[in-house]
C-alpha cells in the first residue's frame, strides 16, 4: 500500500515591515528547510512564523513547486499587488510627463518640466510613501519638493541637508513660498532646543548634528549624550527630506543608520547624481527612500556584486533587475533634455603669456627648488610639492609671493575680459584666499570665501544676483 504525502500549504501574507512577507505553515521539516533556502530569511519565535523578502517570493515559489508544496498568497496580498502593479504603471507613464496642470499658490513661474516632476512626487508619496527625485543640477530640486509641501497636509517635515546649504533652503522658502513657516537649526544647545520646539512647519538641520553624540566614561563604556536634537530622532516626522541624498551611499556610517532611523511617514531623496562609481551606493540611498525595496543589504551584494577571492567587488550583475525594481521609484531629468532653449555650455582655455619680470620671479623660484632637492635627497614628495606651490602662486600674481611691483599677466586679462562682458555677471574661482581678496579688492567685486559666516552666504549671492556687482570671486 502506497501513503500519499499530504503537504502543508506556505500561506504568504503581509509583514508588518514593508517589503517583507509573512509566510505560516504547519511544521513540517521540508517546509522549514525549504524556508531555510530563501535568503533574508528570519524566524519569528513569538509570533511563531517566517518572513522573507518580498523579492524572495518568486524563488520561493519556484522551489516550492519542485517539492510538491503549494504557496498560497492571502487574498488581501493578491489585491495589494495587482493595485501596486497598476499604480507602478502609473508612476511610468507620468514620468514620460512634459507639463501638468497644476495651480501653485506662489508668484515664482514654474518651468513645465518642474510641473510635471511636482505631478510625480504627489502621486509616489501616495502611492509607495517614498520617492528620489534625481534631477541633474540647477533644474529646481528644491523648489518642486517645496511645491509638493505647500500643495498638501503635510505639517511636519524635516529637511536635512549639508551644513552649507541650510540657510539656501530657508532663503528658497522665503522666496517660493513664504508662508511655509520653518527655522534653521543652528547655534547653541539652548538655541536649537527652542529651534526644535518652534512649531514650525518646516525644520531645517545640517546632517552632522541629527547624530547621536556619545561619550566615554572612566569605566570605557560608551553613553549616548543629551542633546537637543534627541528629540528629532524619536518624533513622528510626516516628511523626512533628505537633500544631497548621495550623504547616504555609505550603509556604515553613522549619518546613514540615524537618518534611516527616523520615525516618518513618507520619505523624499534629492540628489543630483545619486550614483557615482558603486552600486551598493544606490541600495544604501534606495533604503531610505524606500525600506526594503532591493532586499537587505547583504542580500543584495549577494545577488548582484561580483567578488573577488579577497571579497573586494571588482563588478557588478542583474543590473536590469535593479534598473526595473527602481524604475517607478525615481525620477530624472537631465539640462539637455528639459532646458533645450538654453545653449551648449562653451569651455575655453585662454592661454596667457607671462612678462619677463614673471619669467625671471618663475625661473628663480625653479631654481630654489632644484637647489633644495639637490642638497636633500631624502626630501618627501609632500614637500617638494609644497615648494612647487610657489610657482603656482608666481603664474596667479607675484603679490602672493610678497614681490611687489610686477604686474599680474592674469589681473590684466580678468580686466580686458570684464571690459567684454558688457555689463553681464562674471564668477571667478581661485585656489588662494589672498589672490581672490586681491582680486575682489582690485576690481569692486564680492568676495566669498571661507571667512564668510555660513548663515550670511545666500545673502551674499543673493546680492550678487539680484544687485549691480558685476563680479563674485
Amino acid at each position: 500500500m502506497v501513503v500519499a504525502t499530504v503537504r502543508p500549504d506556505l500561506v504568504v501574507d503581509f509583514e508588518r515591515r514593508p517589503n517583507y512577507l509573512a509566510v505560516r505553515f504547519p511544521w513540517d521539516a521540508q517546509a522549514v528547510s525549504l524556508i531555510k533556502a530563501v535568503p533574508g530569511r528570519r524566524w519569528h519565535k513569538e509570533e511563531k512564523y517566517w518572513s522573507i523578502p518580498s523579492g524572495g517570493l518568486r524563488a520561493l515559489q519556484t522551489q516550492a513547486a519542485r517539492r510538491g508544496f503549494d504557496v498560497v498568497i492571502s487574498q488581501q496580498l493578491k489585491l495589494a499587488q495587482a493595485r501596486g502593479q497598476k499604480d507602478k504603471s502609473e508612476l511610468r507613464q507620468l514620468k514620460q510627463l512634459d507639463d501638468a496642470d497644476l495651480d501653485l499658490p506662489t508668484k515664482t513661474t514654474a518651468r513645465p518640466y518642474q510641473r510635471a516632476g511636482i505631478r510625480f512626487l504627489q502621486a509616489s508619496l501616495r502611492k509607495f510613501k517614498g520617492t528620489l527625485l534625481a534631477d541633474d543640477m540647477g533644474l529646481g530640486k528644491t523648489f518642486q519638493a517645496l511645491s509638493l509641501i505647500a500643495l498638501s497636509k503635510i505639517q511636519t517635515v524635516l529637511v536635512l541637508c549639508p551644513a552649507t546649504v541650510k540657510w539656501v533652503w530657508s532663503e528658497e522658502i522665503e522666496k517660493h513660498y513664504p508662508a511655509l513657516s520653518n527655522v534653521v537649526v543652528d547655534g547653541s544647545a539652548a538655541e536649537r532646543r527652542k529651534q526644535w520646539a518652534s512649531g514650525a512647519r518646516i525644520i531645517i538641520a545640517g546632517y552632522e548634528i541629527i547624530i547621536p553624540r556619545r561619550r566615554q566614561d572612566e569605566k570605557g563604556k560608551w553613553h549616548v549624550v543629551a542633546t537637543p536634537e534627541m528629540v528629532a530622532r524619536v518624533r513622528d516626522w510626516d516628511l523626512v527630506i533628505c537633500d544631497e541624498a548621495a550623504k547616504l551611499k555609505n550603509y556604515r556610517t553613522a549619518t546613514a543608520k540615524t537618518v534611516k532611523k527616523l520615525n516618518r511617514r513618507y520619505s523624499l531623496g534629492l540628489s543630483g547624481k545619486p550614483i557615482e562609481n558603486r552600486l551598493e551606493e544606490l541600495h544604501s540611498i534606495m533604503d531610505f527612500v524606500m525600506p526594503g525595496l532591493l532586499g537587505p543589504g547583504f542580500l543584495f551584494h549577494q545577488e548582484h556584486c561580483i567578488t573577488n577571492r579577497y571579497g573586494g567587488v571588482v563588478g557588478y550583475k542583474g543590473i536590469e533587475i535593479i534598473r526595473h525594481k527602481i524604475a517607478p521609484h525615481y525620477l530624472r531629468r537631465l539640462k539637455e533634455d528639459v532646458l533645450t532653449e538654453l545653449p551648449p555650455k562653451t569651455m575655453n582655455d585662454v592661454w596667457l603669456e607671462m612678462s619677463k619680470k614673471e619669467w625671471r620671479l618663475y625661473e628663480g623660484i625653479k631654481e630654489q627648488i632644484l637647489a633644495i632637492i639637490r642638497e636633500n635627497p631624502t626630501l618627501k614628495t609632500g614637500n617638494i610639492l609644497t615648494e612647487i606651490l610657489r610657482l603656482k602662486q608666481c603664474t596667479d600674481d607675484a603679490r602672493l609671493l610678497d614681490e611687489e611691483g610686477i604686474p599680474s599677466t592674469k589681473v590684466k586679462a580678468l580686466a580686458d575680459l570684464l571690459e567684454a562682458s558688457e555689463g553681464h555677471k562674471v564668477v571667478v574661482f581661485t585656489q588662494f584666499k589672498k589672490f581672490a581678496k586681491l582680486v575682489a579688492a582690485e576690481f569692486d567685486g564680492l568676495l566669498l570665501d571661507g571667512d564668510v559666516p555660513v548663515p550670511k552666504r545666500p545673502g551674499l549671492i543673493r546680492e550678487f544676483q539680484e544687485g549691480d556687482n558685476q563680479l563674485l570671486v
